[in-house]
């Protein structure tokens, strides 16, 4: 976990709000505790082929920090990925 935990430390921790671990426009990849590795491994993929890949951390799904996610999506016109292996 040290790319997650590398990401993480750099952000304020708060239960409740959808962490931006990694910021990009052409996408949008959501995820939580057990993928969050994969997610941004993932963004560091398609970096190399120049995709640039957000990264969300949502650590809970309820509460569901639904107003950071909604202007998350709103953001130009970047493709949204759900982890939805939760």
């Amino acid at each position: 976990m040290p790319l997650a935990l590398d990401e993480i430390k750099r952000s304020r921790f708060d239960l409740v709000k959808a962490r931006l671990l990694r910021e990009a426009a052409d996408m949008l990849v959501i995820s939580s505790v057990h993928l969050i590795m994969r997610a941004l491994e993932l963004a560091q993929d398609l970096a190399k082929d120049n995709v640039g890949a957000a990264v969300r951390h949502c650590s809970t799904i309820k509460p569901f920090d639904e107003p950071a996610i909604a202007k998350a999506v709103r953001f130009k016109h970047r493709r949204v990925e759900v982890d939805a292996n939760n």
